[in-house]
């Protein structure tokens, strides 16, 4: 008997410069609730610096490493890069992060998981969000 996910698709986004327990949470969240995650690794073209200190490839690989075995039909990573900067979070960034989910799965997600930030409200216009609070 498989188990039941109540969404197809969910989405994670983030820098995740150094993975903590409060990412692993998100993604066990996303991952519990739906049938497929894309977690999203921003800031992709950055490294080196105070915020973003791990290549993409090295951030991508840490995230693989907490999940060994996971297939590619059910978590799949990729970076996206900053639409000007790291600090730009408006809701140009919500339509820009949309498009690149329906690039990469040919739709948007059903879901969105994220932490606690408050720049994460801003992400996206008030009439594209659907709350269910």
């Amino acid at each position: 008997m498989s188990e039941y996910k109540f969404y197809d698709l969910g989405v994670v986004c983030g820098r995740f410069g150094h993975e903590h327990l409060g990412h692993v949470s998100l993604f066990d969240n996303c991952m519990a609730l739906c049938k497929r995650t894309l977690i999203l690794v921003g800031s992709s073209q950055e490294y080196g610096t105070l915020r973003n200190p791990f290549r993409i490839e090295t951030r991508i690989d840490v995230i693989k490493e907490t999940y060994p075995g996971m297939n590619e039909d059910t978590l799949m990573i990729r970076g996206i890069k900053d639409l000007t900067n790291e600090y730009d979070v408006n809701s140009k960034w919500g339509k820009f992060v949309k498009s690149e989910v329906e690039y990469h799965e040919h739709k948007f997600a059903n879901l969105m998981v994220y932490g606690n930030d408050e720049f994460r409200s801003h992400w996206f216009a008030e009439e594209d969000l659907v709350r269910n609070c």
